[in-house]
């Protein structure tokens, strides 16, 4: 508790206001953070370091280094790759660590228990490998080629889309290749690999897969690559008319895609959106991108928006958030630290800080 309260001292620099209240916002959303480092829950603990790390006061790096020795890999991973962040390298032998240690073979052949330990303990690789290429960028991929040689499936594929994502055009080519296969699953899974590479150069490519793919899970997987890539004005007629489709997962996702377009005309596009449409995700994904362009807020939706249980409507809410001023943002702010969902309150707390942090 004394190692909290000093923590939380620390840290009070960052929300540097006349007002008391917005001190204790400040020291209310990072309480949060905090209490959730040591969380009994694994995934809270990651999420936590990893918040910390996106809110940038090195004051963090002594509890974040604790988290290097966590007894969950993936919260050593969260912690290595938040210290980085706040200019800590020593999180980096920890991720290189994980990466290099390689499950044997010989015990698994016809155990499925231990097989599945190997899945598990690749699954750990490969996220070390996403975070390790994330930080160092260009200076991973000596690791990354020599990891295309992995005894794992896995893990090769994870070195594939790294260097894929850092701009090896070979790489990039070979997903792209994939897309079109005659097999729905391959063009699955080719589809969810560019979600995660996230690059403008396979647009063309998933541009034109879309307009002729058949499967629904395809479709999809193609939209969350439309989420992540930068020119997304260069498909904004096809997220149009995916925004008529019947089918609620196609037409929410590509309303999302919308809102993060910033176009002259739209706008009113949006706005026929918003209002044909009942469903309330597909409302404030319309309205976020109507505020990107210069609408006012709904207030009324927003505070319906709060009352939703679901993660993937509290997210949106949040984005939409970021774009309202910091003093109609705030009493939304401030109900979503009590959410009863960890993700949601870690969230909020996160978008307190780096707000207060502006100030």
């Amino acid at each position: 508790m004394v190692r909290l309260i000093l923590f939380i001292f620390l840290l009070l620099p960052l929300c540097v206001c006349a007002e008391v209240s917005i001190k204790e916002l400040g020291r209310n959303a990072l309480t949060v953070i905090v209490s959730e480092v040591s969380n009994r829950d694994s995934d809270v603990r990651a999420l936590s370091c990893e918040i910390l790390g996106e809110i940038g006061n090195r004051s963090a790096v002594k509890l974040l280094k604790e988290r290097l020795s966590d007894p969950s890999k993936y919260v050593q991973i969260s912690a290595a790759g938040a210290l980085y962040k706040l200019g800590n390298k020593d999180g980096l032998s920890t991720l290189l660590g994980i990466i290099k240690n390689v499950p044997g073979r010989k015990p698994i052949l016809n155990d499925p228990l231990l097989q599945m330990k190997v899945i598990s303990h690749n699954k750990i690789r490969e996220k070390a490998i996403e975070v390790f290429a994330q930080l160092v960028r260009k200076k991973s991929m000596k690791l990354l080629y020599a990891l295309k040689r992995d005894e794992y499936g896995i893990v090769r594929d994870a070195a594939s889309r790294q260097l894929a994502k850092l701009g090896d055009e070979e790489e990039i080519k070979k997903f792209i290749y994939a897309l079109g296969d005659e097999d729905e699953g391959i063009r699955y899974e080719a589809a969810r690999s560019l979600a995660r590479i996230c690059s403008d150069d396979s647009l063309h490519a998933l541009k034109n897969q879309i307009k002729i793919e058949t499967s629904i899970r395809v479709k999809i997987a193609i939209l969350d690559s439309f989420l992540c890539v930068r020119k997304k004005k260069k498909i904004m007629m096809e997220m149009l008319k995916l925004s008529l489709s019947m089918n609620p997962t196609i037409k929410f996702k590509a309303v999302s895609v919308l809102s993060e377009i910033k176009q002259k005309g739209l706008p009113e596009k949006l706005e026929d959106i918003y209002r044909e449409n009942k469903d309330l995700g597909v409302k404030l994904a319309a309205m976020k991108g109507m505020v990107l362009n210069g609408s006012r807020p709904d207030i009324s939706l927003i505070k319906s928006g709060m009352r939703a249980k679901e993660e993937e409507i509290k997210e949106l809410l949040l984005d939409l958030l970021e774009l309202l001023s910091f003093q109609k943002a705030k009493p939304f702010l401030i109900d979503l630290l009590k959410d009863p969902n960890y993700k949601i309150r870690l969230y909020a707390a996160g978008q307190i800080l780096k707000r207060l942090a502006k100030k």
